[in-house]
């Protein structure tokens, strides 16, 4: 998981393990939930030296210890653990030793260590009872005051409320005095705290349960809670040393306090053992169990009913299957851009068929006509110069102005063709989708918000030519431009002429057009050092276009540091032998067009017997993925003809067990009578049958029951609208 931006990173932050390095064993307090002590100095001094490889890889340092805020020498460990430019630099300590006369010393040695973050660690705000639990004296309103300052410093501050047998009383009232004060200048994480020094006088009864009494009082404490927090505060619970939904009682169960699994279409994780097997919430919970688990007669395993009210309220998006659930639109205001409905009209261009315009996203989402007056608009020319321009292409070239396969015109005349200029002039005028986006558009059904990834990467992971062009693309973008210098950061091309199998509503190219040529190839490779994403797409099978494959080689060769590839195929190619063969590319996602749940579908649909090879290529693919650390996406589409109603379950459940995307999309046209979207008679059953998947898969895959409610609430709504036109392709 990477750092989204800034604003997000106590997201990122929260959300993935972090690596633990104990830099101090000093403490001049005495804590029961910590194992070091102030008493005797250790053998080899107080404080640790940093050594080893701090990796090259995505991750969380968290530099702790006795009390790394006062003690330890922050700034050699930070500067260690920023070896890895891919690293964020935590330190975690007391929230007393922000609370004394000398906040603003310990404050100052914080930030010349350069560090990203703090972890402020709260037993209470009761001032006594933390004297007599840490044996220090401190104010805990000025270590908030302290925090605020760190905060409006930069540096990302989380307050970890200790949940410990003599602090769970309480609470309540020391979360709502953190919120209060730090509002949304910090994040608040719920955490176990047990005791690592036991005190002599609650020496428990032999046999009896004990490190878990605390909580019947939290789900109470918990419960409590007003439903929004003081000034916007955010409320998460400890994903490493938390607690899981099962052992609060169903009121104390609020969507913020329950972390969902990243990974959710995998295995569940099981932390209970067997227990968890009769809960519906496994498969999301990202409860582990690491640091020791309660009594199996303190937890109460969820029931289907109660798993599905706290998923529909998650505060993850992906956790839902509700079409435009909270949290997926990403800001444009906090970036400094304009409203904009949809950014990819400015972060990609996508260049697939060689007879219609290049659009942002898919034809197939984009009313893809853009009428003679509203083109000469955008051109700043008049409609008599662009009809004449119009009637020369077409002599010169057999297809309208501005098509993958007039080779005089260049990529960047391609970038800003006439329909991205209209997109681009409509969508700053409003903040609403362009009049030439279309129902079925995934960032118009609030399945995504595509493009926004693009510009959510951190500077520091892309390099200087990417970081150049991205800029240069935001600047023009705040500017309100609609003719760009800049060039796209993604870029789609159609590259194969040929493909090996014929489905039932595509005929394919059949060699008339769309093949990559040599000076497309060429004009290509000049633009890949300043792209983020690359990406073929038909109108063929890519794999069977040799320029595509010329690409793939100098992209291996290269290796250029900001690029990743993605391919979508119909799977029949993508063999061991080829991934093996290309494994220096660094595969973004690769989507295969399956179009079926089962063999019989796919030799109905193809007319060749070539399931079992692809089932086989999509188990090498997904073994691939699984060793490039998520790094890879593999997706499996479906098209929605009436070839492939009846077998949704299955295609769904194949999507479930080799843990991928999903994208499923209506059918456009009516070729060979096969569209279900042409007849309330054909569409009702593809409609109920959407629906029944989306029902079957709500907690064993959200995502995929999120993606098939969103065609369903289409489907539905073009039966209540009587309309059953065929639908556009373009």
């Amino acid at each position: 998981m990477g750092y989204p931006s800034r604003m997000d990173a106590h997201l990122a932050r929260l959300w993935q393990g972090a690596f633990r390095h104990c830099v101090t064993l000093r403490c001049e307090g005495s804590c029961p939930w910590c194992a070091h002590c102030r008493a005797v100095e250790p053998p080899g001094g107080w404080d640790r030296a940093p050594s080893g490889n701090p990796g090259d890889d995505r991750r969380v340092v968290r530099l702790h210890g006795g009390d790394a805020f006062r003690y330890g020498d922050l700034g050699a460990w930070t500067a260690w653990a920023k070896q890895n430019p891919h690293a964020w630099v935590d330190v975690e300590g007391p929230v007393a030793s922000l609370g004394g006369t000398d906040a603003d010393a310990v404050c100052a040695r914080l930030i010349d260590a350069r560090v990203d973050g703090v972890v402020a660690m709260v037993p209470t705000d009761d001032a006594a009872r933390a004297r007599a639990l840490t044996g220090r004296e401190a104010s805990l309103p000025r270590a908030l005051d302290a925090l605020v300052s760190l905060a409006e410093r930069g540096v990302t501050v989380v307050v970890a409320v200790l949940v410990h047998p003599d602090t769970v009383d309480g609470l309540r009232e020391t979360i709502l005095t953190c919120a209060e004060r730090l509002g949304d200048k910090a994040d608040l994480i719920v955490r176990r705290a047990p005791t690592e020094r036991p005190d002599p006088r609650r020496l428990p009864v032999l046999g009896a349960d004990t490190g878990w009494e605390e909580l019947d009082r939290l789900s109470l404490e918990l419960a409590a809670l007003p439903d929004v927090l003081p000034n916007h505060a955010r409320l998460h619970m400890d994903v490493a040393q938390g607690y899981a939904p099962c052992m609060l009682r169903p009121e104390a169960r609020r969507a913020d306090l329950v972390p969902t699994r990243a990974d959710d279409q995998r295995a569940p994780l099981h932390g209970l053992g067997a227990v968890c097997s009769r809960c519906a919430w496994s498969l999301r919970c990202a409860w582990t169990g690491a640091h020791g688990a309660p009594a199996l007669t303190q937890v109460t395993p969820l029931a289907t009913d109660e798993a599905l009210a706290l998923q529909r309220s998650a505060a993850d998006p992906e956790a839902s299957h509700r079409p435009r659930a909270p949290g997926v639109r990403w800001s444009r205001s906090e970036r400094g851009l304009p409203e904009v409905y949809c950014v990819a009209p400015w972060t990609s261009l996508s260049a697939t068929e060689s007879v219609l315009h290049p659009v942002p996203c898919a034809i197939s989402w984009i009313v893809n006509a853009v009428a003679p007056d509203e083109a000469a608009e955008a051109m700043g020319i008049t409609v008599k110069a662009w009809n004449d321009m119009l009637r020369e292409a077409r002599r010169s070239h057999r297809s309208v102005w501005h098509c993958t396969d007039n080779e005089p015109l260049t990529l960047a005349a391609l970038w800003n063709n006439p329909l991205l200029r209209v997109i681009r002039r409509q969508m700053l005028a409003s903040a609403t989708p362009s009049k030439h986006c279309r129902a079925m558009c995934r960032t118009v059904m609030g399945v995504e918000d595509r493009g926004t990834e693009l510009l959510a990467v951190p500077d520091r992971e892309l390099s200087p030519r990417v970081v150049a062009n991205r800029n240069q693309l935001l600047d023009e973008m705040r500017a309100g431009r609609w003719v760009l210098d800049a060039k796209p950061l993604n870029l789609v091309m159609g590259v194969a002429s040929h493909c090996n199998i014929e489905c039932g509503f595509c005929v394919g190219p059949k060699g008339s057009y769309g093949e990559l040529t040599d000076a497309r190839r060429d004009e290509i490779i000049t633009w890949l050092p300043s792209l983020m994403s690359f990406t073929v797409s038909g109108p063929g099978e890519p794999l069977m276009s040799r320029n595509y494959l010329a690409l793939l080689a100098d992209v291996a060769e290269q290796a250029y540091p900001s690029l990743r590839v993605s391919l979508t195929t119909n799977g029949t190619l993508l063999t061991p032998a080829f991934l093996a063969r290309h494994e220096a590319v660094r595969w973004s996602s690769v989507r295969i067009s399956l179009n079926a749940g089962s063999e019989a579908t796919h030799v109905r649909m193809t007319g060749k017997h070539l399931w079992s090879r692809v089932m086989e290529n999509l188990d090498a693919l997904c073994a691939l993925r699984d060793t490039r650390d998520k790094t890879l996406e593999v997706t499996l589409s479906c098209v929605l003809s009436e070839m492939v109603m009846g077998d949704l379950h299955r295609f769904a459940e194949l999507v479930t067990s080799r843990g991928t995307h999903v994208v499923v999309e209506p059918m456009y046209g009516d070729m060979n009578g096969l569209s279900p979207w042409t007849s309330p008679d054909r569409l009702r059953p593809l409609a109920e049958e959407l629906g029944a998947v989306a029902d079957a898969f709500e907690l064993k895959n959200p995502p995929l029951a999120k993606a098939f409610r969103a065609v369903e609430t289409f489907a539905t709504a073009r039966l209540a609208g009587d309309d059953f036109a065929p639908l556009a392709h373009h």
